[in-house]
């Protein structure tokens, strides 16, 4: 068994490739840079427009939230029950025949 007590190197090479890979291990959401995208945040849109942004957000999400369950409610509910009726018995015998109800033409002028 091959046993390695030493860290691994900054870079490593891939036979099959033939290239040199440099491995960097960085935390892009560690808790500073995350301090400082907030600030730089800040500073470009300023408090009250971020607040007016939360807010709108805010109601964006709440609305989201309200049609989702109304849709639940509906799908739960079963529909209503229509009901069939008969055709009189000329109206029956149009559309056995296949003739056409009368139809008014519209011309252009």
């Amino acid at each position: 068994m091959l046993r390695c007590s030493a860290p691994l190197p900054a870079k490593a090479y891939h036979p099959e490739s033939g290239f040199l890979e440099a491995s960097i291990d960085v935390d892009l959401f560690s808790p500073k840079h995350l301090l400082i995208v907030l600030l730089v945040v800040l500073v470009v849109f300023g408090t009250k427009k971020l607040r007016t942004i939360g807010s709108d957000l805010g109601q964006a999400v709440r609305g989201f939230k309200d049609s989702m369950k109304e849709g639940e409610r509906e799908a739960e509910t079963p529909p209503p029950q229509v009901e069939a009726r008969q055709l009189p018995v000329q109206e029956r015998d149009k559309a056995t025949t296949g003739e056409k109800a009368p139809t008014t033409e519209k011309t252009s002028v």
